[in-house]
């Protein structure tokens, strides 16, 4: 097995140029480099904008796109704020309004609800 040459010396190297790399003289594969810190094209925002937008929506969920871009100091396009949105997980949904009760409306509600359930069946 030892002469046998599956691979020529040229495809060894090629394979290795292309799926590895040398790191502190130790051959590593290219998927279990960390990612670049800065790759692909830089943001046309800063991280400020990016923390006020999100901070923005957490104080209030029912403002809407125009508000938010209005509420900025710099001008950030609509579309860019809805990939933002979109992207911390803050989908554009309706929240739904929370009801505040206090304790005598609950125990009133609970009254209501038992008195309520005692007629059902029975035609009226």
């Amino acid at each position: 097995m030892a002469g046998i040459e599956i691979l020529s010396r040229h495809s060894t190297c090629r394979i290795t140029k292309e799926y590895f790399h040398e790191e502190n003289g130790h051959l590593q594969r290219f998927n279990d480099r960390p990612p670049c810190l800065h790759s692909g094209r830089p943001l046309k925002y800063s991280p400020a904008v990016h923390l006020l937008i999100i901070r923005s929506l957490k104080k209030d969920r029912f403002l809407t796109l125009d508000e938010i871009r209005d509420s900025l100091l710099d001008p950030v396009p609509i579309m860019t704020i809805w990939r933002i949105i979109k992207n911390e997980g803050l989908d554009s949904r309706i929240a739904c309004k929370k009801l505040f009760l206090n304790a005598k409306q609950i125990a009133n509600r609970i009254y209501w609800c038992a008195d309520y359930r005692k007629g059902w069946g029975k035609g009226k």
